[in-house]
């Protein structure tokens, strides 16, 4: 999908915060600006290529994603969304971001070996929340130890025959992380960061996605093992 600029990441946490999930349309590309391959002098690329003017090229076309669907290949140039030029990579991302699941979002693009622009128009899916918060979110999963996370439902707590509590559950942590170090046990249920109640997986997420204040303070986590009623604090740095 398409990484989400890093000024629009605090206004996706707000809202999961607020809903706890976060919506916005999956387009499934990889993509460059077009000065970064192509040569910049625009009478040597025209001739090289055939391509001239501004655009945002296509580097990799996810299998069975919405632009698959659509159509879209390895190599194309998309030049215009919905009727307006792109100018860069930075501009096409912001003009997609605002973009929900179900949408129609109608691109021009230039394609080698065509004799003009081609139209396309790709109905976008439903971007994971977990897709769009990488890579930071999972180098912090991954710095701290979490393998694998539930959100906890009276239906789990019962399968399992322990008593529900609303939070995560930390199903599989990595041996010899900083997790395990601190006592947490597999199975445990996260219930709070810092002073914030944690209901589900995304929220969890979203209060990690608040990088600049777990890079400088580290985080504190609430959580309670298996088997016990006494929740513990562990610092994570």
């Amino acid at each position: 999908g398409l990484a989400i600029p890093i000024e629009m990441i605090e206004s996706v946490v707000d809202q999961l915060i607020e809903h706890r999930e976060v919506s916005r349309g999956y387009v499934g590309v990889r993509l460059r600006d077009v000065d970064d391959r192509y040569d910049p002098d625009r009478e040597l690329r025209a001739r090289k290529t055939g391509f001239t003017g501004n655009g945002v090229e296509v580097v990799y076309v996810e299998p069975d994603s919405p632009a698959d669907d659509a159509g879209l290949q390895r190599n194309d140039v998309i030049t215009h969304v919905r009727g307006t030029a792109v100018g860069s990579l930075e501009q096409l991302r912001s003009m997609i971001s605002s973009s929900m699941p179900g949408d129609r979002l109608a691109i021009t693009i230039w394609r080698s070996g065509d004799d003009g622009p081609r139209a396309i128009d790709i109905t976008l899916g439903r971007l994971d929340t977990i897709k769009l918060l990488a890579p930071p979110l999972r180098e912090l999963l991954d710095a701290f130890g979490f393998r694998t996370l539930t959100t906890a439902t009276p239906e789990l707590a019962a399968a399992r025959g322990v008593p529900y509590r609303r939070g995560v559950v930390i199903e599989t942590i990595a041996p010899g992380s900083a997790l395990q170090r601190a006592g947490v046990k597999p199975g445990a249920v996260l219930t709070r960061v810092h002073d914030r109640n944690v209901g589900t997986v995304d929220e969890f997420y979203a209060r990690l996605m608040r990088v600049e204040y777990v890079v400088r303070r580290g985080v504190l986590l609430t959580v309670v093992n298996p088997g016990e009623t006494d929740p513990i604090e562990v610092p994570l740095r």
